[in-house]
């Protein structure tokens, strides 16, 4: 028996030396599989020089309040192109209504941009529906430009507008930024200086509620609603700004986190992040509660690491790809009502079982290829999960493996 362990720990420990060399070798294939894979975006998520932001294809609703009125719109509002206003009563776009559906501004495409990262000719606009809401801890904004649509407001619908509303593409900003010759150059100019003094784009520190710098949350925090989570196939609502920055989000939300004997878990903060653009040591992992959501085209991922948390949750998932230790187990894992979409994909003797899009979809570093070798990410940080399939054998096991050690050490002392 004692035999036994110090071989095991002498491979383990034999495999972390190796890890570069084998890790390099496999860099090559990952990154040039990566790269051929690559994820381009596409026109309904707005221009690459503006892209939407917000997570897409979540379940819920958001309660938008404008002029004494409540209108209801889906959960994932404003994260991708779309006519978002159409239909709505409550902005003058219903039927028999002016402008009406499908007519002026209530046909016109839109979506939620970060304004400190687009570049078009015409700026995006502060949030009118949700004037607090943040995107990575600056203010919400909108554009219809990055959608490839124009603002159909006149001078005439301003005036009513002013008397009314304005919508969430426009109204009274719009209209001005409509104005020609100086006024609109005096007027952009004006605006843009406003925006760079309210975002301080590139210029304050980093909140470290927001993740880490090179792993940062995503999502909109602010609005008000409710988002649908699917968990042990049962729907529960979570506020709809969950995940958007590093909180114990599970604490008054998840069934298992209420009453008396709660997992430790349930302290721990995490938050959403984008699979694609998180490069700290311990590899991202996919969402079980919102399957269907996508930021930007690619699957949504959590990151406890990035909050400076340890992930006690991943490890009592049985279906989590960092918990499966072979190429088989790996490959068969699949979301609930989904037996064609895999979720995970094998990495190799080093890299074992992630997420499929990280070895997919994503161009990763070598650093990240060493970071996220099994003996990497799960040696260093207390999330082993050698160490935790061991601790499942119970207290027995280890009092065994104690009583040979003592037995051996009895021995040699009597024949001493």
């Amino acid at each position: 028996m004692l035999t036994l362990a110090i071989a095991v720990v002498l491979l383990q420990s034999s495999q972390g030396d190796d890890k570069c060399s084998i890790a390099q070798s496999q860099g090559t294939t990952l990154l040039q599989k990566s790269s051929s894979e690559k994820t381009t975006r596409g026109s309904n998520y707005g221009l690459k020089n503006c892209p939407c932001v917000g997570l897409d294809h979540v379940e819920g609703h958001l309660a938008v309040t404008y002029n004494g009125k409540i209108a209801s719109y889906p959960a994932d509002l404003g994260s991708h192109c779309k006519e978002w206003d159409d239909g709505h009563t409550e902005l003058q776009c219903g039927t028999d209504q002016t402008p009406g559906a499908g007519n002026g501004y209530c046909k016109e495409r839109w979506c939620y941009v970060d304004a400190c990262n687009c570049n078009i000719t015409v700026q995006p606009k502060l949030s009118t529906y949700f004037p607090d809401a943040t995107w990575r801890g600056k203010p919400l904004h909108y554009s219809y430009g990055t959608c490839g649509s124009q603002d159909t407001w006149t001078q005439d619908e301003k005036a009513s507008a002013e008397d009314t509303h304005p919508n969430e593409g426009g109204g009274i900003e719009e209209a001005n930024a409509n104005k020609t010759g100086w006024w609109s150059w005096l007027w952009n100019s004006s605006q843009q200086e406003a925006n760079e003094e309210d975002l301080e784009c590139g210029h304050r520190a980093w909140d470290s509620s927001l993740g880490k710098s090179d792993c940062r949350c995503i999502g909109i925090d602010g609005q008000t609603g409710v988002v649908d989570f699917t968990i042990d196939d049962a729907q529960y609502q979570y506020p709809a700004g969950t995940g958007a920055k590093c909180m114990a989000w599970d604490l008054q939300n998840h069934p298992k986190c209420k009453g008396h004997d709660v997992p430790s878990w349930c302290w721990d903060q995490w938050c959403y992040v984008d699979p694609c653009a998180c490069g700290i040591h311990v590899p991202p992992k996919k969402s079980w509660y919102i399957r269907e959501a996508t930021v930007g085209l690619r699957p949504v991922y959590y990151s406890y690491s990035t909050c400076g948390h340890h992930d006690d949750y991943s490890m009592t998932n049985e279906d989590a790809c960092v918990n499966q230790l072979d190429e088989a187990e790996c490959l068969a894992i699949r979301h609930p009502g989904q037996p064609d979409n895999k979720v995970c994909s094998w990495g190799g003797p080093e890299m074992k079982c992630l997420g499929k899009e990280l070895l997919e979809v994503c161009e990763l570093t070598v650093r990240q290829i060493e970071d996220w070798s099994f003996w990497g990410f799960t040696g260093a940080v207390h999330e082993n999960v050698i160490l935790w399939k061991i601790g499942t054998w119970g207290l027995g096991g280890v009092f065994a493996i104690l009583a040979v050690l003592c037995i051996c050490m009895t021995a040699r002392l009597d024949q001493l």
